[in-house]
């Protein structure tokens, strides 16, 4: 099963996506300091899903870049659209600045039900991909069989040996 962290993944949110947002409604610092301990251990670490189901997918030769252009995505996301729907929430819809809390819950725990969705969505996807072995290293194409490297301004293995 090559699908098994994105899958493992989807389960961790779903057990955690609940949580995490009651987590922001709670009063007490002791208590939302231990369960944003949990969750920064257990649930935050999604890079390690998405590189190593990257690693699978993509041919080794783009493996580097396509990891970059992910990382790129994910800190231009996360540095911008969520603090500032956050803001949004709580200066447009609740006009109130101590309703922060309930702000931070709906996004969390929107944020982490849309991820849920999106990874279930895209595991119907990712099973002929990975089914594949010619598919997943072929630059994500079944059925196609993998572009071999060219050797450019190198002389070939056979030529060399000569």
């Amino acid at each position: 099963m090559r699908d098994a962290a994105v899958r493992f993944y989807t389960w961790i949110l779903a057990l955690a996506a609940p949580g995490a947002a009651a987590l922001y409604l709670l009063k007490e610092p002791i208590p939302f300091l231990i369960g944003f301990g949990f969750l920064a251990v257990i649930v935050l670490p999604y890079m390690i899903y998405a590189t190593s189901t990257l690693s699978v997918l993509v041919p080794s030769e783009l493996r580097g870049r396509i990891t970059g252009l992910l990382i790129m995505m994910f800190s231009l996301f996360g540095t911008t659209l969520a603090p500032t729907a956050v803001a949004s929430l709580t200066d447009f819809v609740f006009r109130d600045p101590a309703k922060l809390s309930y702000s931070m819950a709906i996004i969390v725990g929107g944020s982490l039900a849309a991820a849920l969705a999106l990874l279930r969505y895209v595991l119907s996807a990712l099973a002929p991909m990975l089914a594949d072995p010619s598919g997943a290293r072929g630059g994500g194409r079944p059925g196609h069989a993998p572009t071999p490297p060219r050797n450019v301004g190198t002389a070939s293995v056979d030529q060399a040996r000569q």
